[in-house]
């Protein structure tokens, strides 16, 4: 299954400075229509532990909420146990 990349979208969040701290990388309509793949997600070892993450994942499935979807889906590396956490 091919996937067009206008449906890849790619979400940042930045410092004050504008420096990249966390950014989500998500597919949209995949594999139905009414779901979002989430592919990747990644964080400053600097801003770890602090809920950043948290809110900022939060802040995404509102969005896509908004868009009318009705679910995201996402899978987790099994040996990344601060993700399984997550």
């Amino acid at each position: 299954m091919a996937i067009a990349i206008i449906n890849k979208y790619i979400f940042g969040l930045f410092d004050s400075q504008n420096n990249l701290i966390e950014m989500i990388e998500s597919i949209r309509h995949y594999p139905d229509n009414q779901t979002w793949w989430l592919g990747l997600m990644m964080f400053s070892p600097k801003q770890r532990g602090q809920g950043l993450g948290t809110e900022f994942y939060q802040a995404f499935e509102d969005w896509v909420s908004a868009q009318k979807i009705e679910q995201v889906s996402l899978s987790v590396v099994e040996a990344n146990e601060l993700d399984l956490q997550f």
